[in-house]
């Protein structure tokens, strides 16, 4: 038993596994909120700082790998890749491709916020993810994930004239049509 428990303290230890840094009270991602779904081409990344920070925003498009070709994921894709991943079964390549470079934001302000807008952006699974700054290290980390899809169509029925209608709607109607045409 004792064997065991060495063994298991040392795997722990000297274990590869990676470890992010927890989320900075003081700077919290206000849109798009975790795990939420977009219709629309622009992205729009907003992140609130409640204390002077310096934080560095970074926004990618997680993409599987396929014969070397990039496709577009949905959120259900992604988790199951990285669960794969977690449990060191074969998945999909995941691919984080930027959406333009890092930016780095400084405020000296008790309340401030950042704010982005990227345009014609196309659906898929985007990350977007805060590091706090200090002294040149990261500190704190904190990601989102949002899914952009292509905004719905909804189809209406232009043709007002041609409804079942009665009574003073129908005389309004008609009236329209003789000063108008159809």
């Amino acid at each position: 038993k004792l064997l065991v428990l060495i063994t298991l303290m040392l795997a722990m230890v000297f274990s590869t596994a990676t470890s992010f840094a927890a989320s900075d009270p003081a700077v919290t991602i206000v849109n798009p909120t975790d795990s939420s779904t977009s219709y629309s081409t622009n992205l729009l990344v907003s992140v609130k700082i409640t204390k002077p920070k310096t934080i560095r925003v970074r926004v990618t498009e997680e993409k599987k790998k396929v014969n070397d070709v990039l496709y577009s994921m949905t959120l259900d894709e992604l988790e199951k890749a990285q669960q794969a991943k977690a449990e060191g079964k074969p998945s999909a390549t995941v691919v984080s491709v930027p959406l333009g470079e890092p930016e780095t934001y400084t405020t000296s302000n008790n309340l401030s916020f950042y704010t982005k807008k990227f345009e014609k952006v196309t659906p898929g699974v985007y990350r977007i993810r805060v590091e706090t700054i200090s002294a040149g290290q990261v500190v704190f980390s904190s990601e989102n994930l949002v899914v952009m899809k292509e905004k719905e169509v909804a189809a209406t029925d232009a043709k007002i004239f041609n409804s079942t209608q009665s009574g003073t709607t129908t005389f309004l109607q008609n009236l329209l049509k003789t000063i108008f045409g159809n």
